[in-house]
């Protein structure tokens, strides 16, 4: 069973609020009709900034692609224009009728787009040379000459007589008039005779002249002497000589001599099985390389005629292993069977072409030629259908930063929130609104609860001595005075009240008048304490009065009179214990004071600020009866006066109220509030 305890006696729990009520469902509905139309606008904002970002990016991607595609057209345009270019050089038919390595390399440093240079005719590629072609001699040379000596030198040695031969070798060797090749080749002979002696340090000698004069010098079969002799030497005396067998073997793939590609294979083989290990991979090898693709080329044969950009020829030669794009045009002339074949250089077209294609077609930096196979994680490769094989065009794809990303998304979040913040902050103001509106009401309330109060006890008083004389007929003069006096009393004290509760509604309606005159200021203040003091004398208070004399004070002195009565009335409800009122007025640096000081409870330091505020009450006084509506008035009386009111108060020791006026006054005009 549950049981409802009773309120304490003379304690009403106030009623439960229907406004406060509604009002709090009003604020929530209000907060969800905010927030969840704002949440699904943002939510919806961000889905679509998303959607516009993918859009954005296919576009771009599309864009990329077409951009990259264009350029890597232009790109071979520009290789085509720049091989037609070094196809009109006018050292062509030179190089024709005489093909050197030499050439070829002169040609290649004018012309750096140019990585290999071919010469073919018909199926045979002229150079670099694949075969090898012996330079058989002369059948009879003269008779008598240096030449036919060492014929016939050559023919004893073979049958024997090494030294009669090496004898004949000699003295041709110091005879004049004969060519370097002639004397290449009589000193090798020298060098091979005396090994054949045993004579080491004669044969060592003999080769090291030979691979130091004549190197580039070649023999019947198209050998240089510089190869010749390193690889003797190096038999002779493998340790010394390993050095220069290693600086020929780099001088053969750099494409010193112009050896063909079975001599080269043959070389390289002979100085990897004395050296014991191959070509370094970094090593230049440009001779090598044209070798390669000089196979390449003759599989290729014939070549095709279709004319590509630059007025040049174009075809396609899988050279080395790759599907590979080869420019070719006639070497000799228009007319000119001898063709001569180019194959682009990539460090050239990326140094080169590729910067003027990027500015061009404003490409994102970062774009580069693919040589090898396979794909960057993000971009785009164009090829221009296979006309820069074996290379491919890789266009970065422009990745916006996380600025630049996130931007549109954070504008959207921030406006967003920025409309929600403002919609917050109106659900703010209108909750604090309301809660004002509840505290006020609540106030109200609580003041027409304790006005009525106020007015049962005077009217109760008046009701009571007004029977008792009607009762009482044979009350004598002075019992009939008492009562006519408690009775006036309590009817000024009533209408004190009343005078409280108008004035109050007048300031609330923002009616409420002073009329301000020229009079003392002592005279409204006796007013009041004539019209309080029999009041407070009936309850054991005394009034400490020092009232000076403050003439010539603009003010309103019913105003006056009213804001001291509550002062006076104030002192005497929260006095406690002690029953002495001090009242002083003075005058103080152009200002008049009003001090009325109690020896009461004090308020505490927290409520001074509030003090003065609609129905505020402090935490102390809550016990004793009251409305929270005296100072209220006084406030407003002293601001309508240009004044203001001074409190001084320390809990358990009683507070001092000081109303201060200015001396002139206010000006000459009725003031409304």
């Amino acid at each position: 069973m549950t049981i409802l305890a009773s309120p304490p006696a003379g304690e009403v729990y106030p009623p439960a609020n229907p406004v406060a009520a509604r009002h709090t469902s009003r604020v929530l509905i209000y907060a969800l009709a905010i927030a969840v139309p704002t949440l699904v606008l943002l939510a919806l904002g961000l889905q679509s900034v998303r959607r516009q970002q993918q859009a954005i990016a296919q576009l771009q991607a599309a864009n990329l692609r077409l951009t990259a595609d264009q350029a890597a057209r232009a790109l071979v345009a520009r290789v085509a224009a720049a091989a037609a270019v070094c196809f009109r050089d006018g050292a062509w038919p030179a190089l024709v009728e005489h093909p050197s390595t030499q050439g070829v390399t002169a040609l290649r440093q004018r012309h750096p787009v140019a990585r290999d240079l071919i010469l073919v005719a018909n199926r045979d590629v002229l150079h670099p040379r694949l075969v090898t072609t012996a330079d058989s001699e002369e059948a009879a040379p003269p008779a008598g000459s240096c030449r036919s000596a060492v014929l016939q030198a050559e023919a004893e040695e073979f049958a024997g007589h090494v030294r009669a031969a090496l004898a004949t070798y000699r003295r041709c060797l110091l005879s004049e008039g004969e060519g370097p090749q002639e004397q290449a080749r009589v000193l090798a002979r020298v060098a091979r005779a005396e090994r054949r002696l045993g004579n080491e340090a004669a044969a060592v000698e003999a080769f090291s002249a030979l691979a130091s004069r004549y190197a580039d010098v070649v023999d019947r079969f198209s050998r240089p002497y510089g190869l010749v002799a390193a690889i003797e030497l190096h038999d002779l005396r493998p340790r010394d000589a390993a050095p220069l067998l290693r600086r020929a073997r780099a001088e053969l793939a750099s494409g010193r001599w112009d050896v063909s590609d079975e001599q080269a294979r043959y070389f390289l083989d002979e100085l990897q099985t004395r050296l014991g290990d191959t070509l370094p991979p970094d090593a230049p090898a440009s001779f090598l390389r044209a070798l390669d693709v000089a196979r390449s080329v003759r599989e290729a044969l014939p070549l095709e005629t279709s004319v590509d950009a630059g007025g040049v020829h174009g075809d396609e030669a899988l050279v080395q292993g790759r599907r590979t794009r080869i420019y070719h045009a006639p070497a000799g002339g228009a007319g000119s069977l001898v063709r001569a074949v180019l194959v682009p250089d990539a460090a050239w077209v990326e140094a080169s072409a590729l910067p003027e294609v990027s500015r061009a077609f404003v490409l994102p930096a970062g774009a580069r030629i693919l040589s090898e196979p396979g794909e960057p994680a993000a971009g785009v490769v164009a090829s221009a259908d296979g006309a820069l094989a074996p290379w491919r065009l890789w266009v970065p794809a422009v990745v916006p930063g996380r600025t630049a990303r996130w931007l549109p998304v954070a504008l959207q979040g921030a406006i967003t929130l920025l409309v929600s913040g403002v919609l917050a902050m109106g659900v703010a103001l209108v909750v604090r609104d309301v809660r004002r509106e509840q505290s006020v009401a609540q106030m109200r309330s609580q003041f027409v609860s304790a006005a009525s109060h106020e007015l049962r006890t005077p009217l109760a008083m008046i009701l009571l001595y007004a029977q008792t004389l009607l009762e009482d007929v044979d009350a004598d003069r002075e019992e009939r005075r008492g009562s006519y006096e408690i009775i006036a009393e309590e009817s000024e004290r009533l209408r004190h009240l009343l005078d409280k509760v108008l004035d109050f509604a007048r300031i609330d309606a923002g009616r409420r008048s002073y009329r301000f005159v020229i009079t003392d200021l002592d005279a409204s203040v006796h007013a009041a304490v004539r019209l309080f003091e029999p009041h407070l004398t009936r309850r054991g208070f005394t009034i400490d009065a020092d009232i000076a004399n403050v003439p010539g004070v603009r003010h309103d002195p019913e105003a006056i009179t009213g804001a001291v009565l509550n002062l006076l009335e104030n002192a005497a409800k929260y006095s406690g214990a002690s029953r002495e009122i001090v009242l002083r007025v003075s005058l103080s640096d152009g200002e008049c004071l009003i001090e009325v000081r109690d020896q009461g409870i004090g308020i505490p330091a927290e409520d001074l600020p509030h003090i003065g505020e609609q129905f505020f009450r402090s935490r102390l006084s809550t016990s004793i009866g009251g409305y929270g509506l005296g100072l209220y008035l006084v406030h407003h009386a002293m601001t309508a006066h240009g004044g203001r009111v001074a409190i001084a108060s320390t809990p358990g020791e009683g507070s001092t109220f000081t109303l201060v006026l200015p001396r002139a006054g206010v000006p000459e005009q009725e003031t409304a509030s």
